[in-house]
C-alpha cells in the first residue's frame, strides 16, 4: 500500500520457468513501473485511522446492533430465560446430591473407622468403645 504522495518505480523482472512439454526454458518479462501516488486531502486533514478517535456506543447504537442481529439476540433471551427458568431446580437437586453423597460417605466402613481412629488418638476410652461398636456394626 502507498501511502505517501511521490515517484515510486516497480523493477522489471524476469521470470525462467520450464516447460514439460517441449523440454525447453520459456522465459516471461515485465518492464520496468513508474507509479505516481498523488497528495491525499483526507490523510493530509489527519483523518487517518491512527488520529481517529475510538467510536462511542450509545444506546442507539446499541439498539442498532441488537435490531442487526436479531436472531442473535433472540437466542441470547432465550437462553438467559432457560437458566432463569431451570437455576433453582438446578441448585436444589445439586444440594440434594451432595447432602446424599455425604451422608453416604459419614456412613461408610472407612468414615467409621477414621473416628475410631481419632477416638484412640484422644485417648477417651468411652468414645474410642463407641466408635469401635459403630466401626464393628458395619461389617
Amino acid at each position: 500500500m502507498l501511502e505517501k504522495p511521490d515517484d515510486y518505480t516497480l523493477p522489471a523482472i524476469e521470470l525462467a520457468w520450464s516447460n514439460v512439454r517441449d523440454s525447453k526454458i520459456k522465459r516471461a518479462r515485465a518492464d520496468a513501473i513508474v507509479l505516481h501516488v498523488a497528495d491525499s486531502p483526507a490523510l493530509r486533514a489527519g483523518s487517518s485511522r491512527e488520529n481517529e478517535e475510538p467510536a462511542v456506543w450509545t444506546w442507539c447504537a446499541h439498539l442498532d446492533w441488537l435490531r442487526d442481529h436479531s436472531l442473535l439476540s433472540a437466542l441470547m433471551l432465550l437462553a438467559v430465560g432457560v437458566v432463569a427458568w431451570f437455576w433453582p431446580r438446578a441448585v436444589s437437586a445439586i444440594g440434594r446430591w451432595i447432602a446424599l453423597e455425604r451422608a453416604s460417605d459419614l456412613s461408610s466402613e472407612e468414615c467409621s473407622f477414621a473416628r475410631l481412629r481419632v477416638a484412640a488418638r484422644n485417648g477417651d476410652p468411652e468414645k474410642v468403645y463407641r466408635a469401635l461398636l459403630d466401626w464393628a456394626a458395619r461389617f
